[in-house]
């Protein structure tokens, strides 16, 4: 429903508050000691069945989607898509600076309540590019010594605030080129880099000198464990006992002698 509303928001259309339905979003991530933590993707996550959908066109989840870890970044990136994209809708008008006061509460609220560094980390950066939005405005707005009466007179600055491209504007291009780049490879199938997990840790610094360590490690075990049986072999070598002839009797050395001569000879089966 919010989607749908969000493509009657611009300059030709009448405004449309969405900020209680947007804001509702933050009923579903929870804060303080409840908050999600930052983990890797588990295996059982990664089951077709289990594996979250593009929100965009799901209508429902299932019970296996429903208990995935990374449930509550998707909701926070939907989040902050919706937020993202009404805000820069509303960026051009006069009055943003009033109309998204609400929401920047909510947003600092937010902030100092989740244990969840990245879900603190996005809503702190949106609330910065909106501030960024407000300070433009009114500064704009001062300029134009316009008043509330001057209806005609307000449509067209904005109009021309809208043409001339608001902060917000500009920071939703680059960001709507990433997410579509990001859309498509999760449809191709490929695993998105907030999805990444353990791949992502095995490609980064950190877990390649950890694989370059274990490597090294388990050369030198292979290495101590051929050293071991080679000393081993030497040792029993070594431990064979020297016969000391003179200690022997007459008859043991007759025997010793008996014995070196003795050959083995060789026969055939075609003798027989």
């Amino acid at each position: 429903m919010i989607r749908c509303a969000l493509l009657l928001c611009g300059p030709e259309h009448k405004y449309i508050p969405l900020w209680p339905y947007i804001l509702e979003l933050f009923k579903f991530l929870q804060t303080g000691s409840k908050a999600p933590s930052q983990q890797l993707l588990m295996e059982g996550d990664m089951n077709q069945g289990n594996i979250l959908p593009d929100f965009q066109i799901a209508l429902k989840l299932s019970s296996g989607q429903v208990s995935n870890k990374r449930l509550p970044d998707t909701i926070l990136d939907e989040l902050y898509d919706v937020a993202f994209t009404y805000s820069a809708a509303i960026s051009h008008r006069i009055d943003y600076p009033e109309i998204v006061r609400m929401a920047m509460k909510r947003m600092r609220e937010f902030s100092k309540e989740t244990k969840n560094k990245n879900h603190r980390n996005s809503i702190k950066k949106l609330h910065g590019l909106m501030e960024t939005n407000i300070k433009y405005i009114e500064t704009e707005r001062e300029k134009s010594k316009l008043r509330p009466h001057q209806l005609e007179e307000i449509q067209e600055w904005q109009k021309k605030i809208y043409d001339g491209g608001t902060p917000l504007l500009a920071e939703l291009a680059s960001y709507k080129r990433a997410k579509d780049q990001e859309r498509k490879e999760k449809l191709q199938g490929h695993i998105p880099k907030a999805e990444a997990g353990l791949k992502e840790y095995l490609e980064s610094e950190e877990g390649q000198a950890e694989r370059e360590k274990n490597r090294i490690e388990f050369e030198n075990m292979a290495d101590n464990i051929d050293s071991d049986a080679s000393g081993a072999e030497d040792k029993d070598e070594a431990e064979e006992p020297e016969v000391d002839i003179s200690r022997m009797s007459k008859s043991e050395k007759k025997k010793l002698t008996k014995g070196k001569k003795d050959k083995v000879e060789e026969f055939s089966l075609d003798t027989f």
